[in-house]
């Protein structure tokens, strides 16, 4: 219980920073640009709660490159659908090579493999200050630690202060037999100048094991974290962020999973709407 608490408080101290740190931007900001185009399907790691519009398309693309002990690259092909004004469907991934790590306590870690995601995602306020969606799941993973189905879930909430700032919230979990792993994600979106846009988002594992430990091969938890800058012109349809994360993707099962041994990777990800 010790442990949660200060995981939360850590989650509460990064919202902390994201407020104070771009709110006061909000008093020149309302005089100036108007906001630009929303057409991403989240921060790095976490989700927001906007959707596509009713037969709008989304079609996104992330790459993950591991250095360190995880060594690995992770791709991320994506597919969204606007079914309503309210329902949005999609097809998340994370696609990666098998891999083994022996570290030098004689602990063999094997990682690596694919994670499909089928979600469905309701909206429930998508205007004004306000916004609030709620997400549903199916996991089908196929890697060393797991390969039957788990249900995902998670809620995404954001608050617009003013047109140059968003701040998000975004509690989810991967029901894993035996496992089943929770964490409690913060995030913001800071508009920096016309089409570009800082982003980053922080998530602390309140409950389940979501990473190995290196040197005796025994589950830990971790917690994850991702920051960008993000390109999308306010009248394009399109997106690139380039950035840093320790997270290894961007379904739910692996947007709570960090490299091995707290690795990190270069992440640039493409998203597209039509």
């Amino acid at each position: 219980m010790k442990s949660i608490r200060w995981k939360l408080k850590r989650v509460g101290v990064a919202a902390a920073i994201s407020c104070t740190a771009v709110i006061p931007v909000c008093v020149k900001a309302d005089a100036d640009q108007p906001r630009g185009a929303n057409i991403d399907k989240g921060l790095v790691n976490i989700t927001t709660p906007a959707i596509l519009a009713p037969r709008e398309m989304g079609i996104g693309l992330d790459l993950r490159l591991f250095g360190d002990k995880e060594n690995a690259q992770y791709l991320g092909p994506s597919l969204r659908f606007g079914a309503s004004p309210n329902w949005e469907f999609g097809v998340n991934s994370s696609l990666a090579q098998f891999k083994r790590y022996t570290s030098s306590g004689r602990a063999t870690i094997e990682y690596g493999g694919t994670d499909v995601e089928l979600t469905a995602k309701y909206a429930t306020r998508q205007s004004g200050k306000f916004a609030l969606s709620y997400e549903f799941g199916l996991g089908l993973p196929h890697t060393p630690s797991q390969v039957s189905p788990a249900l995902t879930a998670g809620i995404s909430g954001s608050y617009s202060p003013c047109t140059y700032v968003d701040l998000y919230i975004n509690p989810r979990t991967a029901l894993i037999t035996d496992n089943s792993i929770v964490g409690i994600g913060a995030g913001a979106k800071l508009k920096v100048a016309r089409g570009f846009y800082l982003i980053g988002d922080y998530t602390a594992i309140i409950g389940g094991a979501n990473t190995i430990a290196i040197s005796t091969g025994t589950p830990r938890s971790h917690d994850v974290y991702g920051g960008a800058l993000r390109y999308a012109p306010d009248k394009g349809h399109f997106s690139i962020d380039l950035g840093y994360s320790n997270g290894i993707g961007s379904t739910t099962g692996t947007s709570l999973t960090p490299g091995l041994g707290n690795s990190g990777a270069f992440y640039l990800s493409l998203n597209l709407r039509r």
